[in-house]
Parts: structure tokens; C-alpha cells; sequence
């Protein structure tokens, strides 16, 4: 990311069997884990960031846990359900120093700058858009 190679898909997690059989004959050379959380436990640390694309109820408990796995984010809009889970969804952000956005195509490039510049600088301000 930020380096001027194009993006792989390296791991993916779904808790649908048939889900998961798609997307393993759709990107073969990707591991599939049936949950984010194995995804994490066995990947997190080769990771440049996560695309969290679970259903909206579910994005406020999935962030924090990549935070803490040190993982910049892209979650499918909506980010949150509601103002005090985009709240703490921006606080664990901040506290992580890492980026949290919604995954448009209009700002990936911008997006993948701004992630690696705000990774070492000493701003506690997360880049969100």
C-alpha cells in the first residue's frame, strides 16, 4: 500500500460455507477463514489493511479488533448504524493511529497516501473521509 504496487487479495473470511467456496474459485490463490477472527489471529500481521464488507449491524464490533491487530480499515458504507458507534468507532481509530474510511473507488489512491503518511507522523487525528 503506498508503494506503488497493486492491491492483492491475500485472506478472506465469510461465515457462508458457499460463500467461502465462491470466493476461493473467484481468488484461488487468497486463504479463506470462516470468521473474521481466525482471519486476524492467522494473517493480521502481513496485512496492510482490512476491507470490512459485513452487514452495517456488524462494523462497529469488527473495527476496533483490526485496530488492535494495528490494521488500517476500508468498511463498506454505511460505517455505522449509529453516532455513538461511529464515535467510538473514530476514538479506536485515533487510538490506534490507524486510518478508518469508507470504501469508495473515488478515494483509494488518496486514501493509500494518506494511510502511510499517518502511520509515522505524530498526529492523533485518524484520516476518515
Amino acid at each position: 500500500m503506498g508503494n506503488g504496487r497493486a492491491v492483492e487479495i491475500t485472506a478472506i473470511a465469510d461465515i457462508c460455507e458457499a460463500r467461502r467456496q465462491a470466493a476461493h474459485a473467484m481468488f484461488p490463490s487468497a486463504r479463506v477463514y470462516p470468521n473474521h477472527a481466525s482471519l486476524l489471529a492467522a494473517e493480521a500481521e502481513g496485512l496492510d489493511f482490512v476491507d470490512i464488507a459485513t452487514p452495517p449491524v456488524h462494523h462497529a464490533e469488527n473495527r476496533p479488533r483490526c485496530a488492535r491487530h494495528g490494521l488500517h480499515v476500508l468498511c463498506e458504507k454505511p460505517l455505522a448504524t449509529n453516532a455513538e458507534d461511529a464515535q467510538a468507532m473514530l476514538r479506536h481509530a485515533r487510538e490506534a493511529r490507524r486510518c478508518s474510511s469508507p470504501a469508495t473507488t473515488t478515494n483509494m489512491r488518496q486514501w493509500s497516501r494518506s494511510c502511510a503518511a499517518f502511520s509515522t507522523r505524530e498526529s492523533s487525528v485518524p484520516c476518515t473521509w
